[in-house]
């Protein structure tokens, strides 16, 4: 039983089989027989015989969980609710059993509802033991971190968080709470049992070892260490994996957002541009009539012959100029 219980706990969630103690609970009888009539509602709510019964009450119902008789439980609360009505104690037991018998959208909705009680503890951890479950298991340690955050000496709430950040490939960061869980509560099973997952996962199989024969582990719950380690290395390479893509995703985007802009073209220089512009410049220049203006009694001599004074003062004669010479 108690090999059955540890593995189950192990797993972060309620795997075990939930014990039926095959017949009704017997009701309790107001006034000492089955048949009188029942005291005035609300003079039994305001004394101290009613306290006293409903610290009694509830002190069953928490007895039946720690059995892990979670139907059982359930009808007494019901019983309770109608009898007492229901307070934040009781919705936490309700929420809890709720939990633990697969009714998970109803646990869901009854641990947020504790939130607005004042059980903020409750409520995270609930809502993070049904993410466990769930297999969301970086929700369910945002969650237990929470939880943790509020009530930081609760020993099960640190081995919850260190599983959960285990099975989410967090290694490194479920050491502290796996390993406070274990020093805060070094008798308990499930403790034990996670931190030798952790030192297992963590290559250090011969201190898990030692560990749990120190601890005298039953050989089903060392089995569930050795399940359990295999599917945290395997969530840690994957974890490695994503890392991986999404470095090399973002070292792209980098690559692509720093290409160079394109460089103009070189520019010419100055003395060939210079050069380029007289010789363009001088091209029309070589095929434009040139007049040349002759006194009367001057004589030129162009291409070899001579050209006769002009007797007209201020006479122009038109030349053809041509720069290739004929």
């Amino acid at each position: 039983m108690a090999a059955a219980m540890a593995a189950a706990l192990l797993a972060g969630c309620a795997g075990s089989a939930v014990q039926n103690d095959g017949a009704p609970a017997a009701r309790p009888a107001a006034g000492g027989t089955a048949n009188a009539a029942r005291p005035d509602e609300a003079a039994l709510a305001t004394s101290a015989a009613a306290r006293a019964e409903r610290g009694r009450t509830l002190e069953q119902i928490q007895a039946l969980q720690r059995e892990r008789r979670y139907y059982a439980s359930l009808a007494h609360i019901a019983a309770y609710q109608q009898r007492f009505g229901a307070d934040a104690d009781l919705l936490a037991l309700r929420a809890a059993a709720l939990r633990e018998t697969g009714q998970e959208a109803e646990a869901a909705q009854a641990y947020r509802d504790l939130n607005r009680q004042g059980k903020a503890v409750d409520s995270h951890y609930g809502l993070g033991m049904i993410a466990t479950r769930q297999g969301d298991f970086a929700l369910a340690a945002g969650e237990l971190r929470q939880a943790l955050a509020l009530e930081p000496l609760n020993p099960q709430i640190a081995s919850a968080l260190g599983y959960a950040l285990m099975r989410a490939g967090a290694l490194q960061e479920a050491k502290a709470p796996v390993m406070q869980a274990l020093e805060l509560d070094g008798a308990s099973p499930v403790a034990v049992s996670r931190a030798a997952i952790w030192l297992t996962a963590s290559g250090r199989r011969h201190d898990a070892q030692s560990l749990v024969r120190v601890a005298k582990l039953p050989a089903a719950a060392r089995r569930e260490v050795d399940k359990e380690s295999a599917l945290v290395a395997q969530a840690v390479r994957k974890q490695a994996l994503r890392a991986a893509q999404e470095a090399r995703s973002a070292n792209s985007a980098n690559s692509a957002n720093s290409v160079p802009p394109a460089q103009p073209a070189p520019a010419a220089p100055a003395a060939a541009t210079a050069q380029s512009q007289t010789l363009a410049q001088a091209q029309p220049l070589a095929r434009r009539p040139i007049k040349i203006v002759l006194t009367p009694t001057a004589r030129l001599a162009v291409a070899g012959q001579a050209i006769p004074a002009v007797p007209a003062a201020g006479a122009t004669t038109t030349v053809a100029a041509s720069s290739g010479g004929n």
